[in-house]
């Protein structure tokens, strides 16, 4: 046995080049995905969402409060109010650079200080299904009651004054007072905490991708092994199993020596994962769990071909399927409930996990043994198949 795993370690030897030519390419796409998704956030985050208002802005009551939200609501922070015409507001959104325009109707701020709310418009792209459509209402909210009640308790300061007496002092002292109401009225940003969770598992959308796609990379960089683990021609291990090595040993052998060398790229990736340049021994113990169902279920697909075409188209589109259903390239909980529970059990959903503890620190025991098992489910299947593949032309 001994031999025979020093005989396939020199058999891999010789494909080794490629497997690092290829784990090189698929790490400079790795990197230019992440650098790409790094960069939307960060324009996203410091971006602010511009809304075109149309209609009687020019109303003084109106422009007194556009002024007071734009100087104090919490909102200026990620939206900024544009007053233009309606020809003009539908030219900018056409060309995106608003991302929506809120009509208001004519008489809305003498109709609204009688009691009487008039609806305004909305206007957005129907095929631009982004974060400003699904917070309309939050929108044409906030620029109709916010703003109203922000105008009413302004000059409702100044009719009490005068009705208890106070006419003198009406004009600097309500000029405060009504300040003050709008800075109570407009104060929303104070009175709660955000707090992200982040898009699963406590990571960012970019450490998420990152975790998600190094399970692909790691996978995708095992092509090259396959001439080494695919066999045309069985009459070699059917003679070392004549001569005493069985297909359990053989089998063993050769994953023990592709195990080895798909620990090359898996390393890598286990500190470009970690970012902080050094390996702890919790993380090393984290990845071992996933590297090791990974491979063995790498190896199993290899192992069901018998052709070296059949066998890389096989493990390619076999890897993309289970890598996109498990969330590996795209956020899983954007898919339905039910293809989620799944997911979460399948091999690269388990290592997607497993290796989000590397940035995390927090790794689930259950999700450790399943992925053990999945590793050892998968080597015995395969040294099963190997068995029977050589037992029935050995007869």
């Amino acid at each position: 046995m001994k031999n025979y795993f020093i005989s396939q370690g020199k058999r891999a030897l010789r494909l080794l080049p490629g497997l690092l030519l290829i784990a090189a390419l698929l790490f400079i796409c790795l990197g230019a995905v992440f650098s790409a998704v790094s960069t939307d956030t960060q324009q996203e985050n410091t971006t602010k969402f511009r809304i075109g208002l149309v209609g009687t802005v020019g109303d003084s009551y109106l422009e007194l409060g556009i002024a007071a939200m734009q100087m104090m609501d919490s909102t200026r922070l990620s939206m900024e109010l544009v007053t233009m015409e309606e020809p003009e507001a539908a030219d900018a959104l056409a060309k995106g650079d608003i991302t929506a325009y809120v009509v208001v109707p004519e008489n809305f701020v003498s109709s609204a200080l009688s009691g009487t709310m008039l609806p305004m418009s909305f206007v957005s792209n129907t095929d631009a299904a982004n974060f400003t459509t699904f917070i309309k209402e939050e929108i044409t909210g906030m620029i109709s009651d916010i703003l109203l009640s922000s105008q009413k308790g302004s000059y409702g300061v100044a009719n009490a004054l005068k009705d208890a007496g106070f006419g003198h002092i009406a004009g600097k002292e309500s000029g405060n007072a009504s300040i003050e109401y709008v800075k109570f009225i407009l104060n929303r940003g104070k009175v709660y905490n955000a707090t992200s969770l982040g898009i699963a598992s406590d990571l960012s959308l970019q450490d998420y991708l990152l975790c998600g796609l190094s399970v692909l990379v790691f996978l995708l960089c095992s092509l090259p092994f396959a001439p080494y683990v695919i066999k045309r021609d069985d009459s070699l291990s059917q003679l070392l199993w004549a001569k005493g090595c069985s297909p359990t040993r053989q089998t063993l052998c050769e994953w023990g020596v592709y195990f080895l060398c798909m620990l090359i790229p898996g390393e890598i990736l286990l500190l470009v994962i970690q970012g902080d340049g050094a390996l702890s021994i919790g993380a090393i113990l984290s990845a071992f769990a996933a590297f090791f169902a990974l491979t063995a279920l790498s190896f199993f697909l290899f192992t069901l071909a018998r052709d070296y075409m059949a066998g890389v188209l096989l493990h390619f589109f076999g890897t993309l399927t289970l890598c996109f259903i498990s969330g590996c390239m795209y956020p899983v909980y954007f898919f339905p409930v039910a293809l989620q529970k799944v997911s979460a059990y399948l091999p690269t959903g388990l290592a997607r996990a497993q290796l989000s503890g590397c940035i995390t620190g927090k790794t689930e025991l259950l999700t450790t043994l399943l992925l053990l098992l999945y590793g050892i489910v998968f080597l015995t299947l395969t040294v099963l198949l190997s068995r029977k593949r050589l037992k029935g032309g050995h007869q």
